[in-house]
Parts: structure tokens; sequence; C-alpha cells
């Protein structure tokens, strides 16, 4: 197993200076009341943070480093007017974005530590301490902290309401492509419009859509019961264990697994035995983000790959824990892939988008996230994202991933991104029990190794 470096205890951050960053030609996008989609409002509200790490810079100091960051976030604004501006409520209570130029919040931080110090593994009491924490006065805040070394690291976080993964990656990527050649090349589209997404005219509300989300009120969105998910873990996971999970998920004569439907089969029959040893449940869930921007691109809107708004849906699958512990990772993996396939199409998403239609006045929230008698877990795959690709002018990141900014979930959350390396090694950023990170760290395979600073690099 891999060696686990402890933070020191006395880890502090200092803030040292907050401003706010606007878009540097606002006036060729005057203000204007942009709508929200349907499928932005099912995780809006929810903030998400992805945290990077950035060796010491070979030339220049600190400050070179904020104006590397800080005048090029500007002109991006530009092109992102959502990012800029304020979420309000129109006159019957259902929000909306004002791109009024309010501005992104941005932050200056020190430690007083190295980046070698720093715990990436056990998250709790060391890069939790350091993240800022959500303004919902601004849907985008950016901290940059300095750490006695001279590296550095960057965190920001988004509402949920405004972009999904692969839309805040993609502005992030925007962002980086104007820092390194002062302007956006014409290869780097974008799309921010939302009329694709509209509900059908008659609506045609699936009952297939209930088996997956529900209404609520806010309180009961975020209620936490007792046993609920407190660890947070950073793992790497080697692609020869990803390729031998793979070849164990694929059956002799069926399809070839994904690695992401290999190890969601692995991590579900680890959580069920977790589960049959500690609190002998009966059954456990396990739930998959899936990005609709495939199914939802047709001749006449082929743009749709790169919009940065939200096109997500959840697959869920729910088995018998006994099941899930005698049955094969081949078995359990085709479980997997049919449960993906159920919603990995364009009908699933045109349902989705009228089912909250019929259901506009009301919280949406995924099933999955409610606290029931079944525990579950959702796992989100970003691996075939470029969250590694962020460069501001200063090289590569060493680390790159995205954390919960709540301090407790009723279900488990992992998301997986590609570690950036030569050697397509994942890291798995996973919000999970005390009992199933001690059962996958014990797992003889393996698989889940705790991540230490000698890979990361710093």
């Amino acid at each position: 197993m891999v060696a686990v470096d402890q933070s020191p205890a006395n880890l502090t951050v200092k803030f040292i200076s907050e401003t706010v960053v606007r878009a540097t030609n606002h006036s060729k996008n005057p203000m204007s009341i942009f709508p929200i989609s349907n499928l932005d409002r099912i995780m809006g509200g929810i903030p998400i943070i992805i945290f990077y790490v950035y060796n010491k810079p070979l030339s220049g100091h600190f400050s070179s480093v904020l104006n590397a960051v800080k005048l090029p976030l500007s002109q991006a604004l530009d092109h992102f007017p959502l990012f800029a501006g304020e979420i309000s409520q129109d006159s019957s209570g259902e929000p909306e974005v004002l791109c009024n130029n309010k501005g992104v919040r941005l932050i200056e931080a020190s430690t007083n530590i190295s980046l070698f110090k720093l715990d990436f593994y056990e998250q709790n009491n060391s890069i939790q301490k350091i993240i800022l924490k959500f303004d919902n006065k601004y849907p985008l805040s950016v901290q940059i902290t300095s750490y006695t070394c001279g590296g550095f690291s960057i965190s920001w976080c988004f509402d949920h309401l405004l972009a999904d993964a692969s839309g805040f990656i993609k502005f992030l990527s925007v962002w980086c492509e104007i820092a390194q050649t002062k302007k956006l090349l014409p290869s780097m589209e974008f799309n921010n419009e939302r009329h694709f997404l509209r509900p059908r005219t008659p609506l045609m509300c699936s009952e297939r859509i209930d088996r997956i989300f529900t209404v609520c009120n806010t309180g009961d969105a975020f209620k936490m019961p007792e046993g609920c998910a407190t660890e947070r873990h950073l793992y790497l996971v080697k692609s020869s264990t990803l390729e031998k999970l793979k070849q164990e998920a694929s059956s002799k004569y069926g399809p070839n697994r994904t690695r992401t439907e290999a190890l969601s089969a692995y991590l579900w029959k680890m959580m069920a035995r977790t589960f049959d040893k500690y609190c002998k449940y009966t059954r456990c869930k396990m739930g998959w983000a899936v990005d609709g921007r495939k199914w939802m691109t047709d001749e006449e809107s082929i743009s749709i790959l790169n919009f940065t708004g939200n096109v997500c849906s959840m697959a869920v699958g729910n088995a018998a824990i006994e099941e899930l512990i005698e049955k094969s990772l081949a078995h359990i993996a085709s479980t997997v892939s049919n449960a993906i396939n159920e919603v990995a199409n364009r009908e699933h998403f045109l349902d989705l988008i009228d089912w909250i239609e019929c259901h506009r006045t009301e919280k949406i929230v995924p099933k999955l996230m409610l606290s029931d008698c079944s525990p579950a877990i959702l796992v989100s795959s970003c691996c075939n994202m470029p969250v590694m690709g962020m460069d501001f002018g200063f090289g590569l990141p060493a680390l790159g991933m995205f954390c919960s900014a709540l301090d407790r979930l009723s279900a488990g959350y992992v998301n997986i991104v590609s570690s950036g390396r030569d050697d397509n090694s994942w890291f798995v950023s996973a919000f999970i029990w005390p009992e199933l990170a001690r059962e996958l760290e014990l797992d003889a395979n393996h698989v889940f190794e705790p991540i230490s600073v000698g890979y990361v690099g710093v």
C-alpha cells in the first residue's frame, strides 16, 4: 500500500485580500436576464469545488501568478457573462441569472506549510481547511493560495445552476487559452445558449423519470441522517489495475466493459460487503452521472457538444446486497451497463426536460441523494475531460480534483479524473463512509491506493 503523508496539526490559512473581477467589455453585452433551463434546476444551488495544485513556477513570484490568472479572467468573462452575473428570482419565484457583470470573487491567501507537507489523501484536516467557503452572493469564486515552497493552489467554487462539470471545464479551458495566447483562438468553440433544452409541446411526462427523480422541500433535500458519508479521501487507481478489472468485468462471450463500468462494479461489490458486515442492510444502490451532450446533438444543433450549461441526468442501479456479494464482477458490470444505457439516449433527456416542466415550481432532486433505508453512492466520471490540462502559463497542474462543499452527504460520492500522467492512471476523489474506506484500503487487491505526495510530485 502507498504510504500516506500526514499534514501538520498547526496548518493555518491567512486570507490576504479579496477583490472582484469583472468582464472587460461588458458594454458589448449589456445587462440581460438569462432564464435557466429545466436541466439547470436539478442540482441548482449545490456548490461544486475544483481544487488544483501547481509546483513553484520556474520564473516569477506569486504576484506574477496572480496577474497571470486575474487579467485573462476578465477577458474570459466577456464570453461567459453568466459566471460574472447574479443569481436571482423572477416575480414567480423561479431562479434566473442577471447578467449584470457583478463579477467573480477573487481571494488571495497563504499558508504556513509547503505542498510537500499537505496531506492529499486525508482531506478533512488538510485541503478542506484551505479551500474557500461558498458565498452565494457570487455564482463563481476563486481562491489562489501560496505555500512556503513557492508552489500554489487554485480552487474554484461555482454554483451548479450555471454549469455541469463538462461546462465548467470548458470555461477553464478558455481562460487558460487566453492566459497563454492573449486571445481566444477560433478552435475554442463553446455554446452558452439553452434554447435546445426547451420542453416539448405537448408535454410528455414519462413515469420512468419517477424512478430516478422526485420533488421535495429544500430542508428535506439537505437532511443528513445518522451514519452518513463523512470521510474525504483521494485515491490512485493504477492503469494496470484498471485493465485487470476491465478484463475481469468483461464476460468471455459478452461485450467488453469500460473502465468506469469495471471500477463501478468493483466499488459496488465492496460497498455491499461493507454494509453487510457493519450495518446489515439488504439492498444498496449506485448511481452514475450521465452527460447528455452526445444524444442531444443533432444536425440542427451540432454545437451542443460544446455547450457550457447543464446537460446531465442520472442512471440508478438497485440490487440486493447478497446478490452483489455472490455474483461475479462480470455480472455486476452488466447490471451497471444496463442501468447507464437506460438513460444514455435522446428520448430519456427529452422525457426528463418535460418531467421537470411538470414540476417546475418544486425542488427537483435525485432520489439517490435522499436518505432512505438503502445506502447509495453516486459515481461521476470525468476521465474523458481535460481536467489536468489547465495551464495558465506556469505549467500543467500536479493535481486536479473535484470536491464537495458540503460537510456530510446522505449518499456517498465518487469523482474520477485522469491523472494526466503517461501511465493513464486515475485520481479518485471519494466522499464515503469510514467503514467503506477501511474495507477498500484493507482489500488484498489494492485497487484504491491512498495517494502519496511522491506520486503527486510536489
